[in-house]
């Protein structure tokens, strides 16, 4: 694994930009297949004194179904490059479609789990705790209307950050 190198979470950068201006990939396998899904909303943060990312994926994604089956999973980031990915993956349903083919990526095995060698900053992620947005639980009505005014809710998956990986660009 010569192309990237593990950093401490404090060399991450500003997960705010990094999630909701360049957007991430989820990626899972089932067995050797990889699916990508596109993901603006989520955060990073401490929890339970642990480094942790929360995830959000509703409940109609081909990524739902195989998140239910996995423990661990990663998080890819492009860095804002790569727009092509990003719209192809957030269009595409993994259910009949190989996007790792599609869009010409490499699948890479990285501590046990997938992700595509082209990111600039991988993730590993390992759930410990996920539930489904309650509609009871919205304050503000009105966000609960634009976000699922037609259903489709989101499943948050709170998870740990096992390790960082860094593009080692030497």
């Amino acid at each position: 694994m010569k192309k990237f190198i593990e950093i401490p979470v404090s060399m991450l950068g500003n997960a705010q930009e990094m999630i909701g201006k360049d957007m991430m990939l989820i990626s899972v396998a089932d067995g050797e297949k990889l699916n990508l899904m596109t993901a603006s909303w989520g955060c990073m943060g401490v929890l339970w004194n642990k480094n942790v990312a929360v995830c959000f994926v509703r409940e109609s994604r081909y990524t739902y179904e195989l998140l239910k089956n996995q423990d661990r999973f990663t998080l890819a980031f492009f860095g804002g490059e790569r727009r092509d990915v990003l719209s192809h993956c957030g269009r595409v349903s993994g259910r009949d479609n190989d996007k790792v083919e599609q869009l010409g990526l490499t699948s890479l095995e990285i501590d046990g789990v997938y992700a595509v060698s082209e990111a600039k900053t991988i993730i590993v992620c390992k759930k410990i705790y996920s539930d489904m947005i309650d509609p009871d639980g919205f304050v503000d009505k009105e966000i609960y209307e634009k976000a699922y005014g037609k259903g489709d809710l989101h499943r948050a998956y709170v998870c740990e950050i096992e390790k960082i990986y860094r593009r080692n660009e030497e």
